[in-house]
This record gives C-alpha cells, sequence and structure tokens, in this order.
C-alpha cells in the first residue's frame, strides 16, 4: 500500500520501504505528518518537514528492529482516545494542519526515554568522555583548586566537580588570594564555581553557608549587586538549615537595609520574619534604627550611626544616604529662620571637608535653596520658595495670624 497526501504526492522509494514496515498504528501518524508536509506551502519550509518526516521513519524502523515494536505497558494504556492528554502544534505559519502528540502513546514515551537519556551521555563539555554521572556516584573526584565556572547544560561527570573536602580548600585559596591581591573578576568567578559544586552535589552544611556568605561580603564590596541578593536569599535557608554555622544576625541586618532601600512593604515584610533572638542582636537593632532614621528623615542621626555602623552596613547604608540627605535638606532650610548656616548644615548632614561644604553648597543650591544675606560673611541658605514670598506680603502675613489665632484658642 503506498502512502499519499491529498494533494497525490508520493514518498520515496528508500521512504515508502520504511514505511512498508512500519505498524498500522506508525503507517497512520505518518501518512498524517505527509499531509502536513505537502499541505504547507513555503518550498523552504515543505523540505524540512519532509527532511523531518524521513528521519521519523527511520527512528520508528529502527526502534521496531531493537524492541520488535513493545514497550511496557503504561497506565494509561487501556484509556478511551476521548480522554488521553493531547498537545497540538502547528506545522507551519499558513498551514492548518497540527500534529497531535498522545502523552500516552508508546513511542512519544519512547521519545522522552531517549530525551531523559541525554543526561547520562559521554559528550558532556564539562567532563571527561566516558565517565561516570555524578548522580550515579553521590561526591566529584576533581582534585583542582581553581576552576572556571560554566553554565550547566546536562548532567556534570563526577571527574568535573570538586567533594567537598577540595572545595574547603579551594574556599580557603580564595581567600587568601583576595586578602593579598583584591581580583573580583577572578575570585567572583571561582566562588560561584565553588557554589555550583556545592548545589550539584547538595551540599548544605556550614561549608555552603561560609561560601555564600564570602561571596555575599565580597559582591557587596565590589559593588555586584545581583550576586549579593543571590546569596543573601540562599543564605536565609541555609541559616535555617544549618543553626550555628556562619553570622545569620549580619545578614539579617543587610536584608533589613535593602529592603528599607526598596520600600516600607519590604522592609515590614523583613521584621515579620526576625526572630526574636535576632530582634534584640545589636547589628539588627542599629539597621532598625538606621531604617527609621531613613523613614523619618532624620539625616542627623543617620549620619551618626553611618560613622559607628558594624560589619558592612555602611555599604548598604551609602544606598539610603542621598535620600535622607534630601529630606533632612528640606527640613532644615524650613525650621531655621531667616537661614540656616553652611556648616552647621554640613555637620548635620556629614558634609565634614571643606570640599564636601563647597559640593553641599552647589547641591542645595541646585535643588532648590537660596542664599539669605549675612552680616557675618557665613553662607547662610534658605528655600527658595521663602525668598521668592517676602515676609510682609499679605499672604505671609495671613497665614502668622491664622498660627496666631490657632495658638489662642
Amino acid at each position: 500500500m503506498t502512502a499519499r497526501s491529498e494533494r497525490g504526492s508520493e514518498l520515496t522509494a528508500e521512504d515508502q520501504r520504511l514505511f512498508d514496515s512500519l505498524s498500522e498504528n506508525r503507517q497512520a501518524k505518518a501518512r498524517r505528518l505527509l499531509v502536513a508536509v505537502n499541505a504547507e506551502e513555503d518550498k523552504r519550509q515543505r523540505a524540512v518537514l519532509r527532511q523531518t518526516l524521513s528521519k521519523r521513519l527511520r527512528k520508528w524502523t529502527a526502534a521496531a528492529d531493537s524492541s520488535d515494536g513493545s514497550l511496557p505497558a503504561s497506565p494509561h494504556a487501556a484509556a478511551a482516545p476521548s480522554t488521553l492528554p493531547l498537545l497540538a502544534r502547528p506545522l507551519g505559519p499558513r498551514s492548518g494542519a497540527s500534529l497531535v502528540i498522545n502523552a500516552s502513546d508508546p513511542d512519544e514515551q519512547l521519545r522522552r526515554a531517549q530525551r531523559e537519556s541525554r543526561f547520562a551521555g559521554e559528550d558532556d563539555a564539562l567532563g571527561v568522555a566516558g565517565g561516570p554521572p555524578l548522580r550515579l556516584v553521590g561526591y566529584g573526584t576533581s582534585t583542582a583548586l581553581e576552576k572556571p565556572f560554566l553554565r550547566l547544560t546536562s548532567a556534570p561527570h563526577a571527574s568535573s566537580v570538586r567533594p567537598p573536602e577540595v572545595l574547603r580548600r579551594a574556599l580557603a585559596h580564595v581567600k587568601q588570594r583576595w586578602r593579598a591581591q583584591p581580583d573580583y573578576g577572578w575570585a567572583g568567578e571561582q566562588l560561584q564555581s565553588i557554589r555550583q559544586d556545592l548545589t550539584v552535589q547538595h551540599v548544605r552544611d556550614a561549608l555552603a553557608v561560609d561560601t555564600y556568605e564570602t561571596h555575599a561580603r565580597v559582591a557587596l564590596e565590589m559593588g555586584d549587586m545581583p550576586q549579593f541578593t543571590q546569596c543573601l536569599s540562599v543564605l536565609r535557608s541555609l541559616h535555617a538549615a544549618c543553626p550555628g554555622a556562619g553570622s545569620p544576625p549580619e545578614f539579617s541586618a543587610y536584608r533589613l537595609l535593602f529592603a528599607a532601600a526598596v520600600g516600607t512593604d519590604a522592609l515590614a515584610a523583613e521584621l515579620r520574619r526576625l526572630s526574636d533572638d535576632e530582634l534584640r542582636h545589636q547589628w539588627v537593632r542599629h539597621a532598625m534604627a538606621a531604617a527609621a532614621a531613613m523613614h523619618r528623615g532624620d539625616a542627623a542621626t543617620f549620619v551618626h550611626m553611618f560613622d559607628n555602623a558594624p560589619r558592612m552596613s555602611p555599604y548598604l547604608m551609602d544606598a539610603l544616604l542621598p535620600r535622607v540627605r534630601a529630606k533632612g535638606l528640606v527640613a532644615a532650610l524650613t525650621a531655621y529662620r531667616p537661614g540656616c548656616p553652611l556648616s552647621c548644615l554640613a555637620r548635620q548632614l556629614g558634609f565634614t571637608d571643606v570640599g564636601q561644604q563647597q559640593a553641599l553648597l552647589d547641591w542645595a543650591l541646585a535643588t532648590g535653596a537660596a542664599r539669605v544675606p549675612s552680616a557675618d560673611g557665613e553662607v547662610s541658605l534658605t528655600s527658595a520658595s521663602r525668598v521668592r514670598t517676602p515676609q510682609g506680603t499679605p499672604a505671609v502675613a495671613k497665614r502668622r495670624d491664622n498660627a496666631k489665632r490657632r495658638r489662642t484658642t
């Protein structure tokens, strides 16, 4: 019997021979695919689909020769055709034909088994050809202290993964070299590689905590916020899984400061996650006080806490400092009459050097401040709106009278 489409096209002689050796079920699938091939109007797409049909015929024939066309029985084999899960995919942009894939069909199960078997292949770029997969031996066998970081596209071989005892030495090697010669390009890659080896071996102990804490600190020092936030999120679960390991209060304080920079909702969510012991810790209490000062716009308190911040909190407080200074500038220009001396404003906002005071003056004038004449020659600032509205105008007098009336009543 010759397979024909609705437009009368036939298979080649070789494909016809393969078609005749198939079972009726697979012949029906081949006919449907041939109909879709000839329904495609694009010549290039039609050639691709015809090549796909030829490959599928050869694969079906090879499977039938090796297993006599039989596979282990599926628990869904007796289900009615109308109840089977289907996945329809259009074969062409202008054709109405589609390939219907039956999830319980033996042929589909064979394809899925072949897709799963690719993880046990011998051509893994990260390992030695012929080496055993990591999942079969538990821990890796590599002894290299340094290894480049490569994203995994398949299951790694044991020969390409370092066991925990080697990773412990590799982490100490990274720390020692970072202290002697800080090179974040090299250190960041090595720390990512150590993290990857820990992850594929499901290692979640004190070594994993030390690795992620080290990478978080290094990334925070170098301003690599994506890596810092990745490590920060993983450390939450690692600290819970390894009580007593690492420094949980330190990173809880970092989360509070980072959440304060994001917004009040994120800060409230972080506060709800803190335990009673963490709430009593001095580092966490410092972060809470700094977040509260930022929310109030209390620049003087925030700057004082910035100078006395523990560990690496100043790196995160740097992100909050411009916002706090902006609020403090507005509050000072509003509170002082006729103006706020520049020296006083510099002390409150943390501009202590002479060069920083000039930068403060330029920044204040650019953000709405105005100079106030002073008899002693010292620079004083006030809000530009107050300069534009003199004290003797009717609007100012009316506001003054209203304030006096409220005080007396």
